[in-house]
This record gives structure tokens, sequence and C-alpha cells, in this order.
């Protein structure tokens, strides 16, 4: 996860709703769709507050490897 925050600049909310089913191993996409938010009484997942907020990033390789290798 603070590999990916590193070279990502990913929001702490985007990472933690971070699924492996986000991340194509073929092409290093990473797709950004949900956010967790923190309510009084438990955290949530939903979709990010704005549409520009649902993204798809390109990992460098090393970075694949390195979730490749963690999976």
């Amino acid at each position: 996860m603070f590999l990916l925050e590193l070279t990502t600049g990913l929001r702490v909310g985007e990472l933690i709703a971070l699924q492996w089913d986000d991340l194509n191993f073929k092409t290093g996409e990473l797709r950004i769709e949900r956010q967790v938010y923190r309510t009084k009484e438990e955290l949530l997942i939903q979709e990010p507050k704005t549409k520009t907020s649902i993204r798809t990033l390109i990992l460098p390789p090393p970075v694949v490897e390195a979730q490749r290798v963690y999976k």
C-alpha cells in the first residue's frame, strides 16, 4: 500500500478501497472506482464524490511486479 501511495498519489480513502480486481496485471492499469468514507459510526465504501475521481492509472512495471509478488 505504501508503494502505491508513493507512486500514484492516491488519497488514503482510495487506497483503502482498492481490490485486487482493480489491477490488471497484464496491462498495469489500476482502476479507481470507490473510496472509503468515515461516518461517526462506521466506514463506508462508496463511489467518489466527483465523476473525475473515477479514473484509470497506468502503473510502472516494477510496481506491478511488486504487487504481483505481494498478492
